[in-house]
């Protein structure tokens, strides 16, 4: 993926951003973390437009014969005036408040807070950046937990929220509780280097290949 957004000559981390979402909590009396997953799929275009149901982008479910799919399509008759960019642009009020509690929920901030306001200010941008970094960061500290950058074969996987004994109980609950409070929202990098330099291909005898495609 990286290596195909490379050869676009641009510099694709201004216009795009890969994230996932995490939480934490104590489990059992064990502080655990586990990656959350939204299987619904969901696409705001111009503060405008919102596209909700089961459909992914691609073949299997836009081609029409294959899978079926359900999607909502909202258009909103009533629209405001909003500056994006330095520029006045027509939003619809929906999308646009959808957009910004959704942003909120995943930041830690108030969907009140201005820096929502423009979905293309530097403002955003790098506060979406620093809450997934910082947040990324701790998760690593305290669980070394994947998928994560840092690994990247499955040699180096190390997770230190394997508990072993009293001892490693007793010290991964002191790091959780020292460090909990810089994990804001739900926000996380999405590791494109993870396994980079594992061969993960299908193996030539694995059932992948025996069992017939049909």
């Amino acid at each position: 993926l990286k290596e195909e957004l490379g050869k676009t000559g641009q510099n694709w981390e201004d216009y795009i951003g890969f994230y996932s979402l995490r939480n934490h909590s104590y489990v059992n009396g064990i502080p655990k973390t586990e990656i959350i997953y939204i299987h619904s799929k969901l696409m705001i275009v111009d503060d405008l437009y919102v596209i909700c149901g089961s459909a992914n982008i691609n073949d299997r479910s836009m081609k029409g014969s294959r899978d079926s799919e359900f999607a909502a399509l909202i258009k909103e008759r009533r629209t405001e005036i909003n500056t994006i960019n330095g520029k006045k642009y027509k939003i619809a009020k929906f999308a646009y408040s959808l957009r910004k509690a959704i942003l909120a929920e995943h930041l830690g901030i108030s969907e009140h807070d201005k820096r929502l306001n423009d979905p293309t200010s530097d403002e955003l941008h790098e506060l979406i950046m620093k809450t997934a970094h910082d947040s990324t960061f701790v998760y690593h500290q305290v669980f070394g937990c994947y998928p994560d950058d840092c690994y990247t074969k499955f040699s180096m996987i190390s997770n230190k929220n394997s508990i072993q004994n009293k001892a490693q109980e007793e010290f991964l609950k002191k790091n959780y509780e020292e460090n909990k409070h810089k994990i804001i929202g739900h926000i996380v990098e999405f590791p494109l280097h993870f396994l980079e330099e594992e061969e993960l291909g299908i193996s030539f005898f694995s059932k992948e290949n025996l069992v017939p495609i049909s």
